[in-house]
């Protein structure tokens, strides 16, 4: 047992460098090469430990600092507000603040952690400040204390890595059985050939639907997938749907991206007997018997990532039409129902996963609760 209470506390400033002080200049680089560039994106899962050594897509670092291993990094942006730390030199982008430890008493794993559990203060700040977070206060224990955290807390996320690493590796795959198929015995024609109906969703929800869940977020897929069936069809009680948009079993989620989005397409298949209600942020596709739910799905998510972008526009009705006009290669029958097979292997897998991911991360957010709120190991 132990107790915060006892140890001194410092603010953040008082024990690292904070934004572009704990920056080291190119020019004391004889190379650049193999150094990476961290963008919001990689910054978006907190990557435990960020290793960009040689995967930079970025050729110019002309004038730009470089942020040695040992870096803590966080996303301003106020999409991300991801945290990582750095295990190799790299360049970053614009707008995530650098924090290097320059004191003794704390070492850079245990100060990941801290400032893991004690987000939740900042994210309420539309836009977070370096002044604002260089005053954060941090209780300091012991070096022996902050290791054994440490090693109990890395447990937790080294397992959430490997899992994510898993899934990364069966996309990939996913990916690859994809374009297999699409580059086989196909016809070609329009996505409109191939779906029954086409909608966006609401901006608010008005009407009285008690009981059906809403996909507003991604976040809210597993919410959704993790839902009893028996259990929402008890609850749902008389529904007025008129003009609102309801997706049903086998209808497709698209997500509409914003044009300076980098993550990748979200496309989610609704495979549960119960109905959702979804937001503006979404397109329902209900495709008909000529193509599968899977496979298009999947063209969506990978063959149409390019123009994934011709998605966000002002006019719903354009919108809808640059979907509805997308050229789809589809495979014969026989090879539809392969793939659908293959698939849904895949996707039980990925749900294992995912899963474990979901367990995992709750597991961590109580440890750290133990261990920064109760001081208990």
């Amino acid at each position: 047992m132990w107790n915060f209470g006892d140890c001194p506390v410092y603010r953040l400033e008082e024990l690292a460098l904070i934004g572009g002080k704990a920056s080291i200049s190119r020019h004391s680089l004889n190379y650049s090469i193999d150094l990476g560039f961290v963008t919001h994106k990689d910054l978006s899962e907190d990557p435990f430990k960020l290793d960009k050594k040689g995967k930079s897509e970025k050729n110019n670092f002309n004038n730009q600092k470089y942020y040695e291993e040992g870096t803590i990094l966080l996303s301003l942006d106020r999409a991300h507000k991801g945290i990582g730390l750095l295990i190799s030199a790299a360049f970053i982008e614009n707008g995530i603040c650098s924090i290097k430890i320059t004191s003794d008493k704390i070492i850079p794993e245990f100060l990941y952690h801290y400032l893991l559990w004690c987000r939740s203060d900042f994210l309420r700040y539309k836009r977070l400040r370096i002044k604002t977070f260089s005053q954060i206060a941090i209780s300091v224990p012991p070096l022996s204390i902050q290791k054994h955290i440490v090693t109990l807390l890395d447990k937790i996320k080294h397992l959430v890595e490997m899992h994510k690493d898993a899934i990364k590796i069966i996309e990939k795959y996913y990916e690859a059985l994809f374009l297999n198929y699409n580059n086989g015995t196909v016809t070609t024609g329009i996505i409109g050939d191939y779906i029954l109906e086409v909608e966006r969703g609401a901006r608010s929800f008005k009407n009285n639907f008690s009981g059906i869940p809403l996909l507003k977020e991604k976040t809210d897929i597993q919410i959704i997938d993790d839902l009893s069936e028996n259990e929402i069809s008890e609850n749902i009680v008389k529904l007025n749907i008129e003009d609102t948009p309801i997706a049903i079993f086998g209808d497709i989620l698209l997500e509409i991206k914003t044009q300076n989005s980098q993550a990748e397409t979200e496309v989610y298949i609704h495979n549960h007997k119960f109905p959702i209600s979804f937001s503006n942020k979404w397109i329902r596709i209900k495709p008909s018997e000529l193509v599968l739910s899977e496979y298009l799905a999947a063209f969506l998510k990978w063959e149409a990532k390019i123009t994934a972008n011709l998605y966000r526009h002002k006019s719903r009705k354009t919108m809808l039409k640059k979907i509805t006009n997308q050229i789809i290669k589809v495979p014969t029958e026989v090879n539809l129902k392969m793939f659908n097979f293959k698939v849904s292997k895949i996707n039980n897998i990925l749900k294992m996963h995912n899963n474990a991911i979901e367990n995992l991360e709750f597991l961590y957010e109580t440890r750290s609760q133990k261990i920064f709120e109760r001081q208990e190991l």
